[in-house]
């Protein structure tokens, strides 16, 4: 496979606490992992009749969502209250197929849970994770590959960031200007 696609394996780990260990959530349902990226603000600057002078984009915004089954017998994947998880977490989203496609971490996300049901499906719930700033140097959202290492009943992670091509590195073509 070339693509991250197809079942995913979710860890979250709550933040603040040294003791917390990564847990790894239940089986989403089929279909039901996704991210949403809300581009950031746009403000613009025009000039008297409208002409553009500059443009300024704030940062974007991330939202992991998955609905989860809650099966007979098996408790919630949060404890929550009126929806709201107590605390901050961080969560990294493992392909399942191909330990070589990319994943994500968020390193710092609140958690939000609605529970819903329909004779198709029961009851499940649906819970978000908002990525929310870590520091100002980290990316709230990161790609990359993620390795995950097992000693044990302990769980950790290597992992890799997917680098971004320079603007005009040597691998890109430069294209000529014409002279007058």
């Amino acid at each position: 496979m070339v693509l991250s696609w197809g079942k995913p394996d979710l860890y979250v780990r709550l933040l603040g606490n040294n003791a917390a260990v990564w847990r790894k959530l239940s089986t989403p349902k089929e279909d039901s992992t996704q991210l949403t990226t809300s581009e950031g603000d746009k403000n613009e600057a025009k000039a008297e009749g409208g002409s553009l002078v500059d443009v300024k984009y704030k940062k974007s915004s991330f939202e992991l969502a998955a609905d989860f089954f809650i099966k007979k017998g098996e408790k919630k994947q949060f404890g929550e209250k009126d929806g709201l998880v107590a605390g901050n977490y961080e969560i990294y989203v493992v392909p399942a197929e191909d330990e070589e496609a990319y994943g994500m971490y968020m390193p710092k996300v609140a958690v939000s849970v609605t529970t819903n049901y329909t004779a198709a499906d029961g009851f499940t719930q649906n819970i978000k994770f908002s990525a929310i700033e870590k520091d100002n140097n980290t990316e709230q959202m990161q790609l990359g590959v993620v390795e995950v290492v097992k000693t044990g009943n302990d769980v950790s992670f290597n992992f890799t960031s997917i680098e971004a091509e320079s603007e005009f590195g040597d691998d890109s073509t430069s294209a000529s200007t014409p002279t007058a």
